[in-house]
């Protein structure tokens, strides 16, 4: 935990991926502090073990390693006069669609990393895909890595699959919560009341992804555990197919990362355009 304590974590930007981001480190014991244009937005964070840092530029100052939570369309606008504060530090983008060329091409002197993660960060449950600096020392990386782990899980990625983390993992607990809510109004069909199903909803819903995790199973393999031939379960199955929702869900997770992948391609035209200046 020594090695933990000696580095500061900056998160530039309290909204609901950085404030997810900072209450997590926090609660987790680490160095934390905050800026945020809103200040409520920062002090809802203290009870975490979170600081809040009075302005942009002593946040960049003070920090050993700065993680942005900017969003994409402001990340540009927002880090060009903080880029002398940053200059050979350890920098993390959290925002989703810019690529590492496109840092490296805005900020050349910062050394920039990049990394994936959900809003379940602050209960630290959320997966982390994350790309290390070049330029990063053996510390550095061990102490990012520990930090990103203490969010819940974390994995070193090839760039080019960020994409697909941001449509799975960045994007991902708004879909389950749209899939909460439909299981949920059923209850409430069915008769139960509302808290009732709603508590029946998420505890079968983590005891699901747990015993995925543990298990080590296929999904499909669990699944037709539990299917009995002429069952009810199976009868649910066959209602979904038959609405076309394992299709629909794919979709969702390509038409995510398409997504994704347009506003990469936009950031960088943007870059370039703003180097030409």
């Amino acid at each position: 935990m020594d090695k933990i304590v000696r580095k500061k974590i900056g998160i530039l930007g309290a909204g609901a991926l950085g404030g997810a981001v900072a209450r997590g480190l926090g609660q987790r014991g680490f160095n934390v502090s905050v800026f945020d244009t809103n200040p409520e937005k920062g002090e809802a964070l203290a009870p975490f073990g979170v600081h809040v840092s009075p302005s942009s530029e002593e946040l960049c100052c003070g920090n050993d390693i700065i993680m942005a939570a900017i969003k994409p369309y402001i990340f540009f606008p927002v880090l060009r006069p903080l880029e002398t504060m940053l200059e050979n530090k350890l920098c993390v983008s959290l925002a989703g669609g810019i690529s590492l060329d496109s840092l490296k091409n805005a900020f050349p002197n910062i050394r920039w990393a990049r990394a994936m993660t959900n809003i379940c960060a602050a209960v630290n449950r959320a997966f982390t895909g994350y790309v290390l600096p070049e330029k990063a020392t053996d510390e550095e990386s061990g102490f990012l890595a520990e930090a990103l782990q203490s969010l819940g899980e974390a994995v070193p990625v090839q760039e080019r699959l960020f994409d697909a983390i941001t449509a799975i993992s960045g994007s991902g607990p708004a879909f389950y919560f749209s899939f909460f809510d439909a299981f949920l109004l059923a209850g409430v069909r069915l008769g139960l009341p509302a808290d009732l199903a709603l508590k029946a909803t998420a505890w079968t819903a983590a005891g699901a992804s747990e015993l995925v995790l543990q298990s080590g199973k296929h999904p499909a393999a669990l699944r037709d555990e539990v299917s009995t031939p002429g069952g009810t379960t199976i009868e649910g199955v066959s209602a979904l197919h038959e609405g076309g929702v394992p299709a629909a869900i794919i979709r969702c997770i390509s038409k995510t990362a398409e997504k994704s992948e347009s506003m990469s391609q936009k950031a960088a035209e943007s870059c370039r355009a703003d180097l030409k200046k």
